[in-house]
């Protein structure tokens, strides 16, 4: 995918999106795609065709960004998000604690709540271990 291109295209997501706010979003997407893999067709491969409405307005208040803008943003990054895996899982804890206060004030108010809960306390959990 050319990210580039796609600024260029759509050069509303500029507006939203800094490269390093782009890392965020497929960090966000990435933190989250066991609760997507629920809500697709199992014989779909690849990332859904849209998000849930909890998923979606998450991430529109984690960006402060409009319904539109919110939905063009799927659109365009959500293979890019999808192929971009977390390489372990030091690195999935790593972006939960960057991102640890979108997830808190942005996850929590919504119905992903519970599995925001599960992915901090993994993290907690894991660190302790490791200290041990």
């Amino acid at each position: 995918m050319d990210i580039s291109a796609t600024f260029d295209k759509y050069p509303e997501l500029c507006s939203v999106f800094s490269f390093k706010k782009l890392q965020t979003y497929i960090d966000l997407i990435n933190l989250l795609r066991p609760k997507l893999e629920m809500i697709k067709p199992s014989h779909q491969l690849g990332p859904p065709d849209s998000l849930s409405v909890s998923v979606h307005e998450f991430l529109k208040a984690s960006f402060a960004m409009s319904d539109h803008m919110g939905k063009l943003a799927w659109q365009e990054f959500r293979l890019l998000a999808w192929n971009t895996p977390f390489l372990d899982e030091r690195e999935e804890e790593a972006a939960v604690r960057r991102h640890l206060k979108l997830l808190m004030v942005h996850g929590l108010p919504r119905e992903i709540s519970a599995f925001i809960s599960f992915l901090i306390n993994r993290v907690l959990t894991n660190t302790v271990y490791r200290c041990l």
